[in-house]
């Protein structure tokens, strides 16, 4: 009695006669099929990804072997020896094919004499696509696995023949990559394992898979089919995306319990995956806007870029962007998902709040002020909500663009997809993206000035110094200007004429500027001299900028680097020039 009373209290969750455990045991315990039939498929599994890893990995090693075995001839441009080493090294019985290709996918050396100076298409061959079909091609050791025309399998390792220091003699510095090594490498002996392998577990459970199969058929049909055919069903779908796919739970049993895990699982993955998406649109957002403002001269050309950028990646329906004038009055740059009359009437209002934000706080102009926001938020440099007027305009908000103490303009943003306007998130992330563009409004106005000037080019480069130096009071920065003289200039002028050594100068002026990623200004002030001018950096920071942008200039041209900072060094474009002299 008593232990009939314990069986009872330890009752478990999923009653015994219900549980497919119980229904299939008998069956299971005499059709040992299943194990063997697990076993047999994990096993050759097992081998076969085994053999395939180490003949990857072996292939990866080797490949970088050769390479290496190449490095020397390459470097000292012995044709013949590559050749040579190509071959020797193609007879090997586990190598079937070796290729050295350049960038254009020209064969320049290869095992077969016949297929040097041919051009790859890499449209048609099979293993090509696993990088040059993406939108960025890998530049990896890649070791790929496909089949030939005969259905036996290759490992092709494509290996990067990287444009190192030493091949800059010959080679353009600018060029990453020389061209790839092409080994092919025959794996038939791990396909004759895997088979043998293979055959010898079928055999040993041929007997047993015959015996049970009708058996345990008829059961699967009778008691699971139905059930498992609809769970796996929605693992497909779930698989191809339909995150919205869900299993009818049925029962209390394993299969019950299963499909409510998997549904609750697909709910997790959907919640994650969106919030990844999210993410991912996000950091990809700034990076474009970032990228737009590195290559910025003037942001009236990128504006639009950069309102697109937050329309598809914060999903920012409704924005404008508005830059104060020098009389005071806001000018609409750009706008997107709005018509030109909402548009003006976002730019008077802003007009009006910047107007306001100037005057004495009373009590009437705080009254005036709340229709439109906050005069310690605005000046403050807060990302707020301001109220609209609840007709044209709802409630929006305000991003401030501010460099010093003086608001150059705004960022507006009106409408959201799927989140409120208030949406904390969206507000922190407006936040960055104006104080990244902040810097490049000003800088911009006088590079757009110097574009329209018709004096020579020194006179235009000290016009453009007063204009920063003046920008640096304003804003409480500062500017460095870096003078670059040749020190060996004579030398090149004795060797190679002064036309040439000109030539090479106005070459390499050209790569120091395509070298520095920040907003600047170069002019060569004599024939030995370069200047480049660096607004709001100071001296510290501008010393990194120049000596990073000179460490790709070759050894046959050398500069010396004199720094000058405004007002440091001096308050006048002479000044500047002198001190840095």
């Amino acid at each position: 009695m008593n232990l009939k009373m314990k069986i009872m209290e330890w009752e478990p969750k999923i009653k015994c006669t219900s549980s497919i455990i119980f229904k299939t045991a008998l069956i299971l315990g005499l059709c040992l099929f299943v194990v063997i039939s697990v076993f047999s498929h994990v096993n050759v599994k097992f081998t076969e990804k085994q053999l395939t890893d180490i003949a990857i990995n072996e292939a990866s090693k080797a490949s970088n072997a050769i390479k290496g075995s190449l490095e020397n001839a390459m470097l000292s441009n012995e044709k013949n020896s590559i050749q040579s080493i190509v071959e020797i090294v193609g007879n090997e019985a586990s190598i079937e094919d070796i290729k050295i290709l350049d960038i254009s996918g020209q064969i320049k050396y290869s095992k077969n004499k016949a297929e040097i100076d041919k051009i790859l298409d890499k449209s048609t061959i099979q293993s090509c696509g696993f990088c040059h079909f993406k939108e960025i091609p890998q530049r990896d050791n890649l070791t790929v696995m496909f089949k030939k025309s005969d259905e036996s399998r290759v490992l092709r390792n494509v290996n990067p023949i990287d444009n190192k220091k030493d091949c800059h003699g010959c080679h353009n510095p600018s060029q990453k990559v020389l061209g790839k090594l092409l080994v092919d490498f025959s794996i038939k002996d791990a396909d004759r394992i895997v088979k043998k392998n293979k055959m010898l577990l079928i055999a040993s459970a041929a007997v047993t898979v015959l015996t049970a199969a009708i058996i345990c058929t008829a059961v699967l049909l009778i008691l699971v089919k139905s059930r498992l055919h609809q769970l796996i069903k929605k693992v497909k779908e779930t698989a191809q995306g339909n995150y919205n796919s869900t299993v009818e739970v049925k029962g209390n049993d394993e299969i019950a319990l299963l499909s409510s895990e998997f549904n609750n699982m697909v709910n997790t993955i959907k919640q994650r995956d969106m919030k990844i998406n999210e993410q991912l649109n996000i950091h990809m957002t700034l990076f474009n806007i970032s990228s737009i403002l590195k290559r910025a001269t003037s942001l009236d050309e990128d504006i639009n870029l950069i309102l697109n950028a937050l329309n598809v990646g914060l999903n920012i329906e409704e924005c404008a962007l508005l830059l104060i004038k020098e009389n005071g009055a806001v000018e609409l740059k750009g706008y997107i998902g709005m018509t030109e009359e909402k548009a003006d009437f976002v730019r008077l209002t802003i007009e009006e709040l910047f107007e306001l934000s100037r005057l004495p706080v009373s009590r009437e102009r705080e009254e005036i002020a709340a229709v439109v926001g906050e005069k310690d938020k605005l000046m403050a440099d807060e990302v707020f909500v301001a109220a609209g007027d609840g007709n044209i305009l709802d409630d929006f908000i305000i991003a401030p663009l501010k460099a010093g103490n003086n608001i150059l303009g705004a960022i507006t943003v009106h409408k959201i997809k799927d989140r409120p306007i208030n949406d904390p998130e969206i507000k922190n992330l407006l936040s960055i993206v104006a104080t990244a563009m902040a810097p490049h409004v000003f800088i911009g106005l006088s590079i757009d000035k110097r574009a329209s000037m018709e004096n020579n080019p020194f006179d235009a480069f000290m016009t453009v110094i007063q204009e920063y130096m003046e920008k640096a009071d304003e804003y409480q920065g500062f500017l460095t200007l870096a003078s670059l003289t040749v020190a060996n200039y004579r030398d090149m002028t004795n060797k190679l004429g002064a036309k040439k050594a000109s030539d090479i100068i106005k070459d390499k002026a050209l790569l120091i500027s395509s070298a520095i990623d920040k907003v600047h200004a170069m002019v060569r002030i004599s024939d030995n001299r370069l200047a480049v001018l660096l607004p709001m950096i100071a001296k510290t920071e501008a010393a990194e900028i120049i000596e990073k942008a000179l460490s790709g200039i070759n050894n046959d041209i050398i500069f010396d680097c004199r720094l000058a900072t405004y007002p440091e060094d001096g308050t006048t474009p002479e000044d500047i020039i002198n001190a840095a002299r």
